[in-house]
């Protein structure tokens, strides 16, 4: 085992939202920002191995990896996985909202009728999560 700091990510694009309309909209651009992200960070000068950022793309019905189950169980994995001297790094392109005075993301699966509140993730929790890392960097 390395001593060397490892760099870990989870970076999340959602174009496309199951359930679409006024309140919450497809949109164009999030799923290629994450990409970009990607592309960027495990090429040189950056330091992140391809097999250590997870990649979560809504893009449409038949590419739906964005859903709220798998953006945290997806966080939880890298959290455990950093070590002390490592980085772990979030980054989420699609809609947000704000709850009770609380950021939010909004997952693809996002609902926004009654359920809305039992399917968006508060920041607070991805925090939460993050926090529980032994990551020395967290962003």
């Amino acid at each position: 085992m390395t001593d060397r700091a490892r760099y870990w990510g989870l970076l999340t694009g959602i174009n496309y939202y199951r359930y679409h309309g006024p309140e919450i909209s497809n949109l164009r651009f999030a799923v290629n920002d994450a990409q970009e992200l990607r592309q960027l960070l495990t090429s040189s000068p950056y330091s992140f191995l391809p097999n250590q950022v997870s990649l979560l793309e809504s893009s449409d019905p038949q590419h739906d990896q964005a859903v709220r189950r798998n953006v945290l169980r997806e966080l939880h994995r890298l959290a455990r996985s950093a070590r002390e001297k490592d980085t772990l790094l979030f980054y989420y392109s699609g809609h947000g909202a704000v709850l009770q005075n609380r950021p939010c993301l909004c997952p693809s699966d996002t609902e926004s009728d009654e359920l809305f509140e039992d399917t968006i993730i508060p920041l607070a929790h991805v925090r939460d999560i993050i926090e529980t890392s032994a990551a020395a960097v967290k962003s």
